[in-house]
């Protein structure tokens, strides 16, 4: 049964990026091993340059030792998911004398990095994505004898948020856009910049956390015919825990714990926006989609809008959503594109 999904699915990919990334997907949701992902050739990635040249720093083999300045999440999950060789040791300004948990990787203060290893031969990744903090952390490493070229600073975005859900897609007339997960408000943006001089018809953002949902709503002003609506996105009207936070990873979960601190509302889109005309849903709801889509039949069925859905929440997203929408409207065309430098950010397009 299974087989024969992933089969109907491979045979319905359009290209050859497309096939590459669901087979390294499948690699990664069998293993684990995100190198699947984090190690493809440029080819199947869409990165910035910036943000490839950075990749390409962090696995040159020209110094001995690699530290990465900054034990957060972003120092973390690049140690997890690119295989350095020459991986010695983190740095951090407020947590050192212990070990990573997760990495199981020392970590050290500055200063007692220097005074125990030199700087020699020694390569430091600034991890943090804040300009500001890069900037402060950069300069301590300058005060302490590093030399600029041993320095590398991850890119203030280290996706591709550019053309993210919309690089399959060309803009018709009087488009009706429904944004699940409006987070910040930029993708309402990037879609009226995509639109360019052919006009759009409509809007619909959807948001459930509080936070981002009152900046979504202030911002969204500014954007003609456009609403905000405080919902989270699934297959039927109802209340479920939410992880909330303001930040891009809230997202409904199942059973309450120490992360759970709301409850929001859903909506099923079929019912919401019923006998509204609909030409393009993005979803990336941190792993809520297949629901949402589930909720979206008869708007798929009976219109055939472009889809861009996140394919990278749950394991097995890269193929029961693509296996959804193929039972819905067996007529879709299928790409996979990748807009990371680590793991995240696979977006299944349907046209």
């Amino acid at each position: 049964m299974i087989y024969r999904d992933l089969h109907m699915v491979y045979n319905h990919l359009q290209d050859d990026i497309s096939r590459k990334l669901f087979m390294s997907r499948l690699g990664m949701s069998v293993t684990g091993e995100a190198r699947y992902i984090t190690m493809l050739p440029a080819e199947y990635r869409n990165l910035s340059a910036d943000t490839e040249i950075f990749r390409m720093n962090l696995l040159a083999e020209d110094r001995e030792r690699t530290v990465i300045f900054g034990a957060g999440f972003n120092g973390v999950t690049i140690a997890q998911q690119i295989r350095m060789k020459s991986l010695f040791a983190f740095i951090d300004n407020n947590r050192f004398c212990q070990t990573e948990e997760n990495t199981r990787i020392p970590i050290f203060s500055l200063e007692k990095y220097v005074e125990k290893y030199g700087i020699g031969d020694t390569r430091f990744v600034i991890s943090v994505s804040s300009r500001r903090a890069a900037d402060e952390m950069y300069a301590q490493l300058i005060r302490k004898g590093v030399t600029p070229e041993a320095v590398i600073m991850i890119p203030s975005d280290y996706r591709n948020n550019a053309s993210q859900y919309f690089d399959l897609f060309t803009p018709d007339d009087h488009e009706v856009f429904v944004d699940c997960g409006c987070f910040d408000a930029s993708t309402a943006f990037r879609f009226a910049g995509w639109c360019g001089t052919k006009e759009y018809d409509r809007i619909w953002c959807f948001e459930p956390d509080k936070e981002s949902y009152e900046i979504c709503s202030k911002l969204c002003r500014r954007l003609s015919d456009c609403q905000v609506f405080p919902y989270g996105i699934s297959d039927r009207r109802g209340k479920v825990l939410f992880k909330s936070g303001g930040n891009e990873n809230s997202r409904i979960v199942k059973q309450a714990g120490k992360e759970t601190d709301d409850v929001i509302e859903t909506i099923a889109l079929d019912e919401f926006i019923q006998d509204e005309r609909v030409t393009f849903i993005k979803m990336d709801i941190e792993g809520a989609e297949l629901d949402a889509l589930r909720g979206a039949v008869h708007i798929i069925k009976t219109q055939k809008p472009k889809l861009a859905i996140s394919v990278y929440h749950r394991w097995d997203d890269i193929f029961t959503i693509p296996k959804l929408i193929l039972e819905i409207r067996p007529d879709y065309k299928l790409y996979i594109r990748h807009y990371s430098l680590l793991a995240n950010e696979t977006v299944l397009y349907a046209l």
